[in-house]
């Protein structure tokens, strides 16, 4: 990102919660934690007619770019009313979210929700809340855009949205990135952040190409869902996936699903440039999850976005 402007395509990659990369050789323990699930929000409660189904999903859709082909697949043929579709703001729709009320408006399945970067822009009304939105992500990162006073302070910023977030009947969810980088490996901060959160999501898609990496995250994940519930079981954890080819594409992303689907409550991905990427993904996990193999090579299916439109 430029400096000063928010969402620009030099900033992309931070905004849509990426690692760094220096974070990959960086060791986390090995020792296995037993399985925590929380009661009540388990995996076989996503049955229908008996059949296992995929965990919630979360869609995002850049508003600085056209999605409505993307949109028209995601409504008639892998969204449900469970799953989520979560907005990225231009720089221009903070203030006026006209644009973001226009996305939401082609988008029939699933809750609506918007990214902020800072809780400060929303207490002070720099950023306006789309009247339609039932959730707020609140995408706290190591940039400029995040105030230095919520970097050193994530659980008062945290806190201060959830007030937030009750006043106006809001869920709040969270995906951040800490400074320094190895605070996102830190359960008891995570805890602490996520007593306030309905939801909270760890950014897995720059380990999923190794799959030793792959294999400790999905042991981590396992901890961090124990040491959330036991400050908040309402709170959904889960995991980002990667399609871009940077993550290692699809086959990557479908080999992280794999390795933490027993945990994980709810998944995310990001997906630009491609969006067949996304695509392919929601095509794969909805078959795997409806007892079909689960692909290791997913026949293509880019003509979706043509056929459906």
């Amino acid at each position: 990102m430029k400096r000063g402007q928010f969402l620009s395509i030099a900033s992309l990659a931070l905004f849509v919660f990426v690692f760094s990369v220096g974070l990959v050789a960086w060791q986390i323990g090995t020792e296995d934690s037993p399985s925590s699930t929380r009661e009540g929000l388990s995996h076989s409660h996503h049955k229908r007619n008996g059949v296992r189904l995929r965990p919630p999903f979360i869609l995002v859709l850049p508003a600085y770019r056209n999605c409505d082909k993307l949109t028209a697949v995601w409504n008639d043929r892998f969204g449900r009313d469970d799953d989520m579709v979560v907005c990225i703001p231009a720089p221009q729709d903070l203030k006026d979210p006209t644009n973001i009320e226009a996305i939401f408006r082609k988008v029939k399945k699933g809750s609506l929700g918007w990214v902020v970067p800072s809780a400060e822009m929303v207490l002070t009304g720099q950023a306006v809340k789309p009247p339609s939105a039932k959730w707020l992500w609140y995408d706290h990162e190591p940039w400029e855009h995040t105030p230095q006073k919520e970097k050193d302070d994530p659980v008062a910023a945290a806190k201060a949205l959830r007030e937030y977030c009750n006043w106006h009947g809001l869920k709040f969810g969270m995906t951040p990135i800490y400074t320094p980088l190895q605070r996102n490996f830190d359960l008891q901060l995570a805890a602490k952040v996520a007593t306030y959160c309905d939801a909270y999501i760890l950014q897995l898609q720059d380990f999923q190409k190794d799959s030793a990496q792959r294999e400790r995250m999905a042991k981590f994940l396992r901890q961090l869902a124990e040491a959330i519930h036991k400050a908040n079981p309402a709170c959904l954890v889960g995991c980002q996936l990667g399609t871009a080819e940077r993550y290692g594409g699809l086959k990557a992303a479908l080999a992280l699903y794999e390795a933490t689907k027993d945990v994980a409550q709810i998944y995310t991905a990001w997906w630009e440039p491609n969006e067949s990427e996304v695509i392919e993904l929601l095509e794969a996990i909805n078959n795997a999850q409806s007892g079909f193999t689960t692909p290791t090579a997913v026949q293509p299916i880019k003509n979706a976005l043509v056929d459906c439109c």
